[in-house]
């Protein structure tokens, strides 16, 4: 149940971070750790090292964000797309989320930086594509979806390199 039934283009995202780079998925869809929830079934986390940049997997706008400065509580950015998915971003080092609600990011547009906030066993970025479910609540539910790598389009697994393609 739960997913959102959408063009086979709208699956696909480019990596949350800079071109050129490439970090290891740590855990993937249906995770063994944390990955269990509607919320966050069809989520990866990327190891990444503290303080590197978050960039857009799409444009979009700002449409809600945590940046209240406790650590102990998971400091994110979520971005709505144009087809209604929302970017979801996780674990942000305190103070460096530099977007608010509303603002317009283009496609890589770097916004913030991997922390170590929240319910998070080391610093890592977690990504989800999330859709509203339900009426009239509107739920946010986790999608499955794909990225453009170097090598084409792929579906994030636990222990697959991710690379970020230098251009379209």
């Amino acid at each position: 149940c739960c997913v959102l039934p959408v063009r086979s283009e709208s699956y696909l995202y480019d990596p949350p971070f800079q071109t050129g780079k490439r970090f290891l998925i740590v855990q993937g869809f249906n995770g063994e750790l944390s990955h269990q929830t509607t919320l966050s079934r069809y989520a990866v986390d990327l190891a990444m090292p503290e303080g590197e940049p978050v960039c857009a997997a799409r444009e979009g706008e700002v449409v809600r964000l945590n940046r209240d400065g406790d650590e102990r509580v998971s400091q994110f950015v979520h971005i709505e797309h144009e087809d209604k998915t929302v970017g979801d971003y996780e674990h942000l080092q305190v103070g460096s989320i530099g977007v608010q609600v509303g603002q317009k990011v283009e496609q890589g547009e770097c916004f913030a930086k991997v922390g170590n906030t929240g319910y998070s066993t080391g610093p890592h970025l977690h990504f989800a594509v999330l859709h509203r479910q339900g009426f009239p609540w509107f739920t946010l539910v986790s999608q499955p979806f794909k990225f453009n790598v170097k090598r084409g389009t792929i579906t994030p697994e636990k222990l697959l390199w991710l690379d970020h393609p230098i251009a379209h």
